[in-house]
């Protein structure tokens, strides 16, 4: 997998679907804009992906990003739409893992 918004000319995909016992989980693999060279937004990008892994039980977002303001503003966005959003490539550990009023647990500094 590659961030589903890296240019379509990269090769990989930013999304796949994995299903073990009958249970569907969608994996969605994005790029933060900040301080990175995503080839599209990420904010925009993850209604496409949504779009992409169907209807599934659960979705995980990785989200790698520089900046976890970006990485907890994904979370807000998807409130009540994903199962999770894990942070990655944080290089300073922060306290800032939360459960939001919706649901998605968000983990801004795993990785």
């Amino acid at each position: 997998m590659r961030p589903a918004n890296f240019l379509r000319s990269q090769p990989g995909h930013g999304t796949c679907v994995v299903e073990r016992d009958g249970q569907r989980l969608g994996v969605i693999s994005l790029s933060g804009n900040l301080y990175l060279r995503a080839g599209r937004s990420a904010f925009t990008e993850i209604e496409a992906a949504l779009g992409h892994v169907g209807k599934v039980d659960q979705i995980l977002l990785d989200m790698h990003a520089e900046a976890t303001s970006e990485k907890v503003a994904m979370g807000w966005h998807l409130d009540g739409r994903v199962t999770a959003v894990l942070g990655t490539h944080t290089h300073v550990p922060t306290a800032d893992a939360r459960v939001l009023p919706s649901g998605p647990p968000i983990s801004p500094t795993s990785g």
